[in-house]
């Protein structure tokens, strides 16, 4: 159960940082309620507080330490309801980037240049031309 959580504490975070966010809140405050309205408003503050943090001041340290927050969220949560184990893997499944999908962008770019020019597509060290040679 441990592992589990884990996993989707670090999905939660990840889904913070991206388009999805806003159908993934909906799907973890609907886990973590299980049909309390009252508590719902509460994780949604909590999870709005915690992309916030992620969004606006983004780190390792801010991404780790809520990683641990949400963790021990789920952690709690399958100890106290065992039978939300199968919810947390749909979530998990549904927020998480797919296992197949390619994270790679292809670009084309299409560059006039003169003389003097280069281009890099990473870095490019140059020696000045112009400085005089030993």
């Amino acid at each position: 159960m441990v592992e589990l959580a884990s996993i989707g504490g670090v999905a939660i975070v990840q889904a913070m940082a991206t388009d999805a966010w806003i159908t993934a809140r909906s799907k973890v405050a609907g886990l973590l309620c299980r049909g309390n309205g009252e508590h719902s408003a509460r994780v949604l503050a909590e999870l709005d507080s915690s992309r916030e943090t992620i969004v606006q001041r983004p780190s390792d340290q801010n991404e780790q330490r809520e990683v641990l927050l949400w963790t021990a969220r789920l952690r709690d949560l399958l100890l106290e309801a065992p039978e939300s184990v199968a919810f947390l893997e749909e979530l998990i499944d549904s927020i998480a980037p797919a296992k197949n999908e390619s994270t790679t962008t292809t670009a084309t770019q299409h560059i006039s240049v003169g003389r003097d020019a280069y281009i890099a597509g990473r870095d490019l060290h140059l020696k000045d031309p112009h400085q005089n040679r030993s």
